[in-house]
């Protein structure tokens, strides 16, 4: 079975079904929302794991999916052709990348991802892909992390922490077209924008932005969160806005922040969703569309909320899920 799951899902599996909406004087209203779909990487009874498609109206996902990638599930990233962009492992321990195009369940295509030997003391030190994403062009970011007890002795091909860029067509045993090392820092979140600018999350508590992430990376801005919090999962929009989602350490609030694209790292957000409701704010994925902002807040539902309003809000649409590891949405 071909699966990557996050260390933090726990809890019963239930089948995933949809719960109304959640009625407020608003409504979705997103750019271009029609034609898109949410994807949810989820484990359920039934699907066990699986990727869910929904198509979206005016922002707002259909009670049922279209199209379930059943077998699959891990980290998501979506480039603007459709191509879908799975996380995920075969029976020997390796790391795989799957690709999907916007016509089927089934991968056309598997990367696999090179393994960074002698990144510690250990020589069998066990690595994983940390997070996904995908630029307009179709490369894909891969985050490396490494469990291993020593300090890096040596890099072959990819990061022993760090991000590896593959071309549109990698394919196979390809070596990443482009690397960033980060020593021993621990990537939890990646997000690209049109401008190819990176941006990944240095658990616990930094964004770094990359200018020419794929020819020429360049370190431009540093985005830290006011302690005691920590930055989990990021996103980008259309325009070039950065979504950093935060928790405090007891998990008990939560909080997500939109930087314009010219915003300065030290200055306040351009706006900030405080989130209402619930005992508990994980915030595993966002993913955002237009002036609608989807995430897995507690991995059993993906919330909706508007992706530019200010201040405290409670989700204007949920549907239950379970165990939710990514959301994505695209074409």
């Amino acid at each position: 079975m071909l699966v990557t799951l996050s260390a933090c899902q726990s809890g019963a599996l239930t089948t995933a079904q949809a719960v109304p909406p959640q009625v407020t004087a608003w409504r979705a209203t997103s750019e271009g929302g029609h034609g898109r779909h949410l994807y949810v990487s989820v484990s359920t009874s039934t699907h066990y794991p699986s990727i869910e498609r929904y198509r979206l109206v005016n922002g707002v996902p259909e009670t049922k999916p279209d199209r379930v990638y059943g077998g699959y599930g891990g980290f998501l990233a979506l480039s603007d052709n459709g191509t879908l962009y799975v996380s995920g492992s075969d029976l020997s321990g390796d790391n795989l990348i799957f690709a999907f195009s916007p016509r089927s369940a089934k991968p056309v295509r598997t990367i696999r991802v090179p393994n960074p030997r002698r990144c510690g003391a250990s020589s069998g030190e066990q690595w994983s892909v940390s997070a996904l994403a995908s630029d307009s062009q179709g490369y894909v970011f891969a985050a490396i992390y490494s469990y291993a007890g020593g300090a890096p002795r040596r890099m072959l091909h990819v990061p022993c922490e760090g991000v590896a860029i593959f071309a549109p067509d990698a394919n196979g045993k390809a070596n990443p077209v482009q690397t960033i090392s980060l020593g021993h820092a621990v990537v939890m979140g990646l997000a690209v924008d049109g401008s190819d600018n990176l941006y990944l999350s240095s658990y616990p508590f930094k964004v770094i932005e990359y200018a020419n992430a794929v020819t020429a990376p360049k370190r431009t801005r540093v985005f830290k969160t006011h302690l005691p919090a920590r930055f989990t999962s990021l996103a980008t929009d259309g325009a070039g806005n950065l979504f950093i989602s935060n928790t405090e350490y007891g998990y008990k609030t939560g909080w997500i922040d939109r930087y314009a694209p010219t915003a300065k790292p030290k200055g306040p957000p351009t706006s900030e969703i405080q989130l209402e409701g619930s005992n508990l704010h994980m915030l595993f994925s966002i993913a955002v569309a237009g002036r609608d902002l989807y995430a897995s807040d507690t991995s059993q539902s993906v919330d909706l909320y508007q992706a530019r309003k200010n201040g405290p809000q409670s989700p204007f649409y949920s549907f239950a899920a379970s165990n939710v590891t990514s959301v994505a949405v695209g074409p």
